[in-house]
């Protein structure tokens, strides 16, 4: 039985396109009207034969296969440039930034926070754009203060994430959720 590659699709607005590797905290970004071959973290092996499917209209956009330089998996992407940058994503680092203690800044289609060199958690300081939702090291600090703050009930939902349901997306989710309760009461 074959397995069966994860597919992403590309994140674009005027300006620019990103990829996020599905599989580790690797990303890359381009403008939109640079030439596709140029991904370097992230680089095309080779383009999926759909032409035809989308002549036909059995297929909307075009995909290829990437390989993570990082993590040395292989993915699919779609370029379907109607995919925007997730505003959502970016006002809920920004709201696990302000929980975290961080002073937020709006960077170029990111949110930002100033890091200090020695941080305990990313390697990246200075101004850097948040990595809430792709990384592992930026997220379970999040999970350990809201341990630390000892909410029992709110952390059912975590702990549960953390033992069944080990994903970043499921993590990143319960995280915000309880933001949002925290935050409304």
């Amino acid at each position: 039985m074959k397995k069966e590659m994860k597919k992403v699709k590309v994140q674009s607005n005027d300006d620019i396109i990103n990829i996020d590797c599905p599989h580790c905290d690797n990303w890359e970004q381009m403008g939109v009207d640079d030439p596709r071959h140029h991904l370097n973290s992230l680089p095309i092996v080779k383009w999926l034969e759909n032409e035809v499917l989308i002549a036909y209209g059995y297929a909307k956009h075009e995909e290829s296969v990437h390989e993570c330089n990082s993590c040395k998996t292989k993915f699919v992407v779609e370029w379907d440039y109607d995919n925007p940058i997730i505003k959502a994503t970016e006002e809920n680092n920004k709201k696990i930034a302000e929980f975290m203690g961080y002073e937020t800044y709006e960077g170029v289609d990111k949110v930002c926070i100033n890091l200090t060199e020695n941080n305990g958690f990313s390697s990246d300081w200075g101004h850097v754009p948040t990595k809430y939702h792709t990384s592992w090291d930026w997220l379970m600090p999040v999970v350990e203060k809201i341990k630390d703050m000892g909410y029992d009930q709110e952390l059912d939902k975590i702990d549960n994430v953390l033992t069944c349901n080990l994903r970043k997306e499921n993590l990143y989710n319960a995280v915000i959720e309880f933001i949002n309760l925290k935050n409304k009461s």
